[in-house]
């Protein structure tokens, strides 16, 4: 009986080690989106500029405590199976708290690791089109379309469509401008 429960200590354990970068991610994830499951969405969109204010503030602290979470994860785990969606979740985070150059270079590394995430190149077109880079924003555009495959359905869908064409049209009247 005692090496039954040695044993399943140990495995539990085990299991928990092997689980610890899980328990990182879910930690950064948690905080970068806390304010979806609260009523700080809700204020942040408020009427009330003091109320609009001090959710912003509280989310941007989310967000870098999120990305603190991250660098932790990134220290600890360099080789994880998760480290693709831990480089993409800082960069959305550094998006979301406005920046955006540091946002764009772990969107680069992700591409670098995954060309096919779609929603980095998308990203970092609009990046470029915040910088004003346009033929790299479209440069971008183009790399996301080749990929011919929409991983959203309905208006996660449209959106990612109305975001593509928005860039495109900015960039083009941008360029015509010049």
């Amino acid at each position: 009986m005692k090496l039954l429960l040695i044993l399943i200590f140990f495995t539990s354990l085990h299991t928990f080690a092997q689980n610890e970068d899980k328990i990182l991610f879910e930690k950064g994830m948690t905080l970068q989106y806390a304010h979806y499951e609260t009523d700080l969405l809700e204020m942040m969109l408020s009427n009330d500029s003091i109320k609009s204010k001090s959710a912003n503030k509280i989310v941007n602290q989310l967000q870098e405590q999120a990305i603190y979470q991250y660098n932790q994860f990134l220290k600890e785990f360099p080789n994880s199976n998760l480290l693709t969606d831990v480089l993409y979740q800082k960069a959305e985070a550094l998006y979301s708290i406005g920046l955006n150059l540091e946002a764009k270079e772990n969107f680069l590394k992700v591409i670098s690791i995954n060309p096919k995430k779609g929603k980095s190149l998308l990203r970092l077109a609009s990046i470029e089109l915040e910088l004003k880079n346009y033929s790299e924003a479209l440069k971008y555009i183009e790399e996301r379309k080749k990929l011919n495959v929409l991983f959203f359905c309905g208006v996660a869908r449209e959106s990612e469509l109305n975001q593509i064409m928005f860039i495109e049209e900015k960039c083009r009247i941008a360029i015509a401008k010049k």
